[in-house]
Protein backbone atom coordinates (compact mmCIF):
# COMPACT_ATOMS: atom_id res chain seq x y z
CA UNK A 1 0.00 0.00 0.00
CA UNK A 2 2.80 2.37 0.96
CA UNK A 3 4.65 1.95 -2.34
CA UNK A 4 1.15 2.26 -4.35
CA UNK A 5 0.63 5.33 -2.46
CA UNK A 6 4.15 6.68 -2.89
CA UNK A 7 4.44 5.73 -6.88
CA UNK A 8 1.10 8.27 -7.16
CA UNK A 9 2.97 10.89 -5.58
CA UNK A 10 6.19 10.63 -7.40
CA UNK A 11 3.68 10.23 -10.67
CA UNK A 12 1.79 13.22 -9.90
CA UNK A 13 5.23 15.38 -9.39
CA UNK A 14 6.76 13.90 -12.50
CA UNK A 15 3.36 15.12 -14.38
CA UNK A 16 3.59 18.91 -12.88
CA UNK A 17 7.30 18.78 -13.93
CA UNK A 18 6.15 17.44 -17.35
CA UNK A 19 3.22 19.87 -17.73
CA UNK A 20 5.18 23.04 -16.54
CA UNK A 21 8.14 22.25 -19.04
CA UNK A 22 6.02 21.26 -21.99
CA UNK A 23 4.05 24.39 -21.35
CA UNK A 24 7.23 26.65 -21.41
CA UNK A 25 8.60 24.92 -24.37
CA UNK A 26 5.22 25.89 -26.58
CA UNK A 27 5.14 29.70 -25.21
CA UNK A 28 8.21 30.76 -24.18
CA UNK A 29 11.63 28.72 -24.52
CA UNK A 30 13.30 29.42 -28.40
CA UNK A 31 13.16 25.21 -29.10
CA UNK A 32 9.14 26.11 -29.60
CA UNK A 33 9.74 29.06 -31.78
CA UNK A 34 8.88 26.86 -35.00
CA UNK A 35 6.12 25.42 -32.64
CA UNK A 36 4.63 29.16 -32.15
CA UNK A 37 4.79 29.90 -35.88
CA UNK A 38 3.25 26.88 -37.16
CA UNK A 39 0.03 27.39 -34.86
CA UNK A 40 0.28 31.44 -36.03
CA UNK A 41 0.47 30.40 -39.80
CA UNK A 42 -2.61 27.75 -39.40
CA UNK A 43 -4.97 29.93 -36.73
CA UNK A 44 -3.92 33.64 -37.02
CA UNK A 45 -2.28 36.12 -34.82
CA UNK A 46 -2.88 35.41 -31.15
CA UNK A 47 -4.95 38.67 -31.01
CA UNK A 48 -7.36 37.19 -33.34
CA UNK A 49 -7.40 33.56 -32.47
CA UNK A 50 -8.49 32.29 -29.05
CA UNK A 51 -6.55 28.79 -30.02
CA UNK A 52 -3.56 31.02 -30.78
CA UNK A 53 -3.32 32.99 -27.74
CA UNK A 54 -3.79 29.91 -25.54
CA UNK A 55 -1.58 27.24 -27.04
CA UNK A 56 1.41 30.49 -27.64
CA UNK A 57 0.86 33.10 -25.08
CA UNK A 58 -1.04 32.05 -22.20
CA UNK A 59 0.97 29.61 -19.55
CA UNK A 60 -2.23 29.49 -17.40
CA UNK A 61 -3.87 28.48 -20.73
CA UNK A 62 -1.58 26.41 -22.10
CA UNK A 63 -0.78 24.09 -18.59
CA UNK A 64 -4.68 22.99 -18.74
CA UNK A 65 -4.21 21.42 -22.31
CA UNK A 66 -0.69 19.83 -21.87
CA UNK A 67 -1.93 18.84 -17.88
CA UNK A 68 -5.05 17.22 -19.97
CA UNK A 69 -2.74 15.36 -22.20
CA UNK A 70 -0.36 14.26 -19.99
CA UNK A 71 -2.64 12.92 -17.31
CA UNK A 72 -4.70 11.19 -20.29
CA UNK A 73 -1.80 9.38 -20.97
CA UNK A 74 -0.62 8.07 -18.01
CA UNK A 75 -4.38 7.04 -16.89
CA UNK A 76 -4.84 5.39 -19.97
CA UNK A 77 -1.75 3.33 -19.71
CA UNK A 78 -2.61 2.75 -15.72
CA UNK A 79 -5.86 0.83 -17.35
CA UNK A 80 -4.10 -0.73 -19.80
CA UNK A 81 -1.05 -1.75 -18.46
CA UNK A 82 -1.36 -2.01 -14.60
CA UNK A 83 -5.25 -3.05 -15.05
CA UNK A 84 -6.26 -0.32 -12.94
CA UNK A 85 -10.44 0.79 -12.88
CA UNK A 86 -11.35 2.30 -15.97
CA UNK A 87 -13.91 4.31 -14.08
CA UNK A 88 -11.85 5.66 -11.32
CA UNK A 89 -9.30 6.81 -13.99
CA UNK A 90 -12.27 8.59 -16.15
CA UNK A 91 -13.54 10.29 -12.48
CA UNK A 92 -10.03 11.19 -11.58
CA UNK A 93 -8.97 12.82 -14.94
CA UNK A 94 -10.67 16.08 -14.78
CA UNK A 95 -9.00 17.05 -10.83
CA UNK A 96 -5.87 15.56 -11.79
CA UNK A 97 -5.96 17.68 -14.90
CA UNK A 98 -7.23 21.16 -13.06
CA UNK A 99 -4.72 19.96 -10.18
CA UNK A 100 -1.78 19.97 -12.57
CA UNK A 101 -2.52 22.97 -14.54
CA UNK A 102 -2.40 24.93 -11.45
CA UNK A 103 0.82 23.84 -9.68
CA UNK A 104 2.72 23.78 -13.47
CA UNK A 105 1.02 27.57 -13.69
CA UNK A 106 2.43 28.72 -10.30
CA UNK A 107 5.98 26.87 -10.97
CA UNK A 108 5.70 28.88 -14.25
CA UNK A 109 4.78 31.70 -12.33
CA UNK A 110 8.00 31.56 -10.26
CA UNK A 111 10.01 31.77 -12.88
CA UNK A 112 8.65 35.02 -14.05
CA UNK A 113 7.46 33.96 -16.89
Amino acid sequence: MVNQVFLAVAAMIVIILATARMSRVMTTDRIGEGFRESVVRHFGEPGDSKLTYMLTICNWCNTFWTGLAFNTYVLAGSVWLADFDWRIAVLSLPPLTLATSYAASRLLDQEGI
